[in-house]
């Protein structure tokens, strides 16, 4: 999913010409919440740097920020003003432009909130709601992604399983016909043993 999220902010930001991408994912500590990556578009010549060190440093939990809202509701969070938005905890060190339109989208994988990719722009937004709509479109499109690429993961966690047990059985089998080869001539020198004996 890494790859696809890269993929992803990359064509978004270069197409849109949005300056600014972001992917924040699922945290391996704590299901609930996601965590910054390092996962980032940044257009040339733009200087995010005091961004990215306080995104680094942001929490992600339920219902604590814009994030926080997104990962909650699995729902879109647009922000046409970034700056007008007092939830939005981190807008004071973003690029010092007239405007910031920003977007969070959910990335929805078996159900649950994988991951959150944020864009923001200086470009001026001449139709918020179908903006917030394409980009509604994009996470459906990319949460489609990364379920089929995590239903093909469990596939082979599955096949390989398969064929483990396949092998195990082989060798229990092999095992058994060495110790059936091997226990036959035992025997009958054990007749000719006893034999001798009498």
């Amino acid at each position: 999913p890494r790859d696809i999220y890269e993929l992803s902010l990359n064509a978004i930001g270069e197409e849109l010409n949005w300056e600014i991408g972001h992917a924040y994912i699922r945290s391996s500590e704590d299901s609930a919440s996601l965590g910054a990556s390092n996962i980032w578009f940044i257009a040339p010549g733009i200087d995010a740097s005091s961004f990215q060190e306080r995104t680094s440093r942001a929490e992600c939990a339920p219902n604590r920020g814009m994030i926080g809202k997104c990962l909650a509701s699995g729902q879109p969070q647009w922000m046409p003003n970034v700056r007008d938005e007092p939830e939005f905890l981190r807008r004071h060190h973003l690029p010092k432009w007239p405007n910031i339109s920003g977007i969070m989208i959910p990335i929805i994988a078996e159900g649950e909130v994988d991951a959150v990719l944020e864009f923001y722009t200086s470009t001026q937004i001449r139709n918020p709601e179908s903006t917030r709509r394409f980009f509604e479109l994009i996470g459906v499109q990319v949460s489609n992604l990364v379920s089929r690429h995590s239903a093909k993961r469990r596939e082979q966690e599955h096949l390989a399983t398969l064929v483990y047990a396949s092998k195990m059985a082989t060798l229990g089998e092999i095992a058994a016909g060495v110790a059936h080869e091997i226990n036959n001539p035992l025997y009958t020198l054990s007749l000719i043993a006893q034999v001798l004996k009498r």
